[in-house]
């Protein structure tokens, strides 16, 4: 079995054990990766939602593959997160390409446009008219590069697809990322703008998780992490399809503090998207052999880069 995690935040400091301004434990991403190998985990798509991010992801991408004995091949994105929108300027974008066009392994090493989209739940960072300039520029940035897109949708549907439609001539395709709206909506997404879906932790907190992954193509969807966040969580609806052996991200966590170098309570980590292929599995009630190979694949086709 084979995995690509479309989105995991590794830049976070979490990864180097530091939660709240405070350092809990030593840096353990080698660990992390180790995991994720052992989990089948084949790649991983770094999320960058900054500038900033997108300077140094480099630095940590050549830095993991000088330093660390791993089969876990990493990728970024370049993109501004919706709630940094307010980071947003006229250079944004350029200064965007310019990491992606002027520096030859970031080149090879960046596989599509974001995070960028909308979320109106979280309008204390960012108001709607920030949040959808910033949007609408990332489709120049993509018709520039060629590049597919990590789509960021949350609370804000209409604006999104209204965004999208009008922007579709300017990039190839596009994910949804961390995916938590209703069947209609993402059939709308999937048939009138031709994207794709992805599921993480976040996405099966509601029992309309349950229509949405039975009725959206097998072909039209992805996993992801999105670690350290959205882990499954024992009140998210999608658990009750995991069992007390499921392969990695709901069991055998230890707190911060008393760090044993293995998987940390409340930090999710790529290993859940084996957690996540399961729940889909279940679901579909298909075996996760099957499911784990269309969705390789799939993720393969989108991202071409990989």
């Amino acid at each position: 079995m084979k995995i690509i995690d479309i989105g995991a935040n590794l830049l976070d400091d979490m990864f180097k054990g530091i939660y709240h301004k405070r350092q809990c434990h030593p840096p353990d991403l080698e660990r992390v990766l180790k995991r994720a190998a052992d989990a089948c985990i084949t790649n991983i798509i770094i999320t960058c939602g900054s500038v900033e991010d997108a300077r140094s992801v480099h630095k940590l991408i050549s830095d993991t593959k000088n330093g660390i004995n791993s089969n876990v091949k990493l990728h970024a994105t370049i993109g501004i997160h919706p709630t940094n929108a307010l980071s947003f300027s006229e250079k944004s974008i350029d200064e965007l390409f310019t990491v992606y066009n002027n520096e030859a392994n970031n080149k090879n090493n960046i596989v599509c446009v974001g995070e960028c989209g909308l979320d109106y739940a979280r309008l204390e960072f960012a108001p709607k008219e920030a949040q959808i300039k910033a949007f609408a520029a990332h489709f120049e940035l993509a018709a520039r590069t060629g590049l597919p897109m990590f789509l960021h949708l949350r609370d804000a549907f209409d604006d999104f697809y209204a965004i999208c439609k009008q922007n579709r001539h300017l990039f190839t395709t596009a994910v949804v990322h961390s995916f938590d709206g209703t069947v209609d909506e993402a059939m709308k997404l999937i048939e009138d703008l031709d994207l794709y879906i992805g599921i993480n932790g976040c996405s099966l907190k509601q029992s309309q998780c349950e229509s949405v992954i039975k009725t959206v193509p097998l072909d039209r969807l992805m996993v992801e992490s999105d670690a350290p966040w959205c882990e499954i969580r024992q009140s998210h609806f999608g658990f009750r399809f995991l069992t007390d052996t499921s392969p990695t991200s709901t069991n055998r966590k230890t707190d911060k503090d008393k760090w044993d170098g293995g998987p940390v309570k409340g930090r999710n980590e790529p290993i859940a998207c084996q957690d996540i292929l399961l729940i889909i599995a279940r679901i579909k009630m298909l075996p996760v052999d099957q499911v784990a190979a269309v969705i390789y694949e799939t993720t393969k086709r989108v991202f071409n880069k990989l």
